[in-house]
């Protein structure tokens, strides 16, 4: 972990305060059914359960998950909901069928439009404006980056950003 000189244990410390302490005075939810999506309150998580499951993606086998995530038991964590998406994205680009790839692309890309576009930059945002140390005001300027990546990607603008229901039937597996 590179920290420009940033001591490594306040580092560690903040990262708890962000993300995992609400009364730390600069916390920002990392879930999504926290962050006023209207859908998934009322689906919960059985919708992106749902998708995970159809797709074959298994967040919790990711690499380098750390313990007390995989305990929290949550699946509407950005970080999980960022990493399904990529591997949407690597699992087209290595797709050796010209229709496969692109099924798993639009994949990703409804995805993002179901999720992300309704509260990752707003996340993102949150995160740079409450961050002490430059590491995690960096983390907050890549998640807005990525989100408005994928953003141009799917053709969503700002007041593009409603989400719809996802239909399983339009998910395919990746490998």
């Amino acid at each position: 972990l590179e920290t420009r000189g940033e001591d490594i244990s306040a580092i560690k410390q903040e990262l708890f305060d962000l993300f995992f302490v609400p009364v730390s005075g600069i916390y920002c939810s990392p879930y999504e059914t926290l962050q006023g999506n209207k859908v998934l309150q009322n689906e919960g998580e059985g919708n992106i359960s749902r998708i995970f499951a159809a797709t074959g993606f298994e967040p919790r086998l990711l690499a380098d998950i750390p313990s007390y995530l995989k305990r929290l038991n949550r699946l509407d964590y950005i970080g999980f909901e960022l990493s399904f998406i990529a591997n949407m994205f690597r699992t087209a680009a290595e797709a050796i069928d010209d229709a496969a790839a692109q099924e798993l692309y639009e994949t990703g890309l409804f995805f993002y439009k179901k999720h992300l576009s309704a509260w990752a930059a707003d996340f993102g945002r949150h995160v740079t404006e409450r961050a002490q140390s430059n590491y995690f005001q960096a983390c907050g300027h890549l998640t807005m980056f990525l989100v408005d990546t994928f953003g141009e990607d799917a053709g969503v603008t700002e007041r593009d950003r409603a989400p719809a229901l996802c239909q399983p039937g339009n998910l395919i597996k990746f490998v």
